[in-house]
């Protein structure tokens, strides 16, 4: 039988499912924010057959199941594992969730720094679960509306920054490789310093070490993703940020790609769900 929640303020998983008033509520966070069109019809045929049948998209890009039972959890789990839709191990969910910014492309420093960053995860400090890291290192970044802790960005002058929630400014770092070194090293601060009274960065009152200065502006803030054409596929909006897994079915048939849900994209009770064609 799956964990019931003890507290208020934690946040759900596959593996640590929290009951709601309908049943269990099953997180999934789709990696690197993206599905494969195979992932998509998979979750889509887990909530029919192990839940109420609907998918629901959160604000920091992961897919809730609902109406889960005692009973269809555990054959629901083997599925989303064998699916590739969560990890066999549970405590890869402790680690921060990541946010990409959605336009990434195979290769760029938003990717890397997320392949990097999934490589090294267990080094970083184990934190309160609602802690995020926004990585958000195209031209100009677009993940400013969304709750992260730990963002990493281009500055005015178009270096990698590396600034924590709670501060206009951050630090200049070199390289991809010196991204990870820094957030690796400002986790472990993070707790050292009562990160886990405090339970987020912005409500964090400990000053940053000599290390990490707050000195460098990140660059002027990007479109975001708007409902419609997009030069890279297309955006659909889900109404109050759920859809039926048979509408979710119909729209990924449409595409010949993977999916993806970006961060943040809550507005005006719809969610945008970006569905990149590039990735054929």
């Amino acid at each position: 039988m799956p964990p019931s929640p003890r507290i208020k303020g934690w946040c759900p998983g596959a593996w640590r499912p929290m009951a709601t008033g309908d049943g269990l509520l099953v997180r999934v966070r789709p990696p690197l924010g993206q599905l494969s069109r195979e992932q998509t019809l998979a979750l889509c045929d887990a909530a029919e057959t192990f839940g109420s049948g609907l998918i629901e998209l959160t604000s920091r890009a992961n897919l809730q199941l609902r109406g889960v039972t005692d009973e269809s959890w555990p054959p629901l789990m083997a599925f989303l594992v064998e699916h590739q839709l969560v990890s066999d191990d549970p405590e890869a969910e402790r680690q921060p969730q990541m946010l990409l910014a959605p336009a990434w492309q195979k290769g760029d420093a938003t990717h890397t720094i997320a392949r990097l960053l999934q490589a090294r995860g267990s080094e970083l400090a184990a934190m309160p679960g609602k802690v995020g890291i926004a990585i958000d290192a195209g031209n100009a970044p677009v993940l400013g509306d969304s709750a992260a802790d730990f963002r990493i960005e281009r500055s005015t002058k178009g270096s990698l920054l590396v600034r924590t929630d709670g501060y206009a400014l951050g630090t200049t770092v070199s390289d991809t490789e010196a991204v990870i070194e820094q957030l690796i090293r400002l986790t472990h601060w993070f707790v050292d310093t009562g990160g886990w009274e405090s339970g987020r960065m912005r409500r964090h009152t400990a000053p940053l070490p000599d290390w990490a200065p707050a000195d460098t502006a990140p660059a002027s803030p990007g479109e975001k993703l708007a409902l419609g054409e997009h030069r890279e596929g297309m955006v659909v909006g889900l109404p109050f940020g759920r859809v039926a897994a048979t509408r979710y079915v119909m729209l990924s048939r449409k595409q010949s790609a993977a999916c993806r849900s970006p961060p943040g994209g809550v507005c005006c009770c719809r969610i945008a769900i970006h569905y990149p064609r590039w990735m054929a």
